[in-house]
């Protein structure tokens, strides 16, 4: 199964992204993707399904422009906003029930720590 990290191209939020992660606008949407896999992975068991959460929170910074430094205080409330808008839409786009679990269990504070699974 595949997921596709998408993020309307919004004023404000950070664009450049790794070239690794490869973030390609749609030219038919205007609208920022990543494809992840979810090759190998079983999504009904826990450690998989935190394998698949950090895959997606991985593309999703990859989409945001990545993790502001901390001398960029400026940009931080942007990538926040940016990470939760995407993976909200990912990990509800996928509807794996244990990633949805993790996410609602973990993601506040994740997002709140600067968008680093724990």
């Amino acid at each position: 199964m595949r997921i596709r990290i998408l993020l309307a191209l919004c004023a404000g939020f950070a664009l450049a992204a790794p070239a690794s992660a490869a973030p390609q606008i749609d030219p038919a949407t205007g609208v920022l993707t990543v494809t992840v896999s979810s090759g190998g992975l079983d999504l009904g068991r826990g450690d998989d399904a935190r394998a698949m959460l950090a895959r997606l929170t991985r593309a999703a910074s990859a989409v945001c422009g990545g993790k502001p430094g901390p001398a960029d205080l400026d940009k931080t409330s942007n990538y926040r906003a940016c990470m939760q808008e995407a993976l909200d839409g990912a990990v509800a786009r996928l509807g794996a029930p244990l990633i949805v679990d993790l996410y609602r269990d973990q993601g506040h504070s994740m997002l709140a720590s600067g968008g680093e699974l724990h």
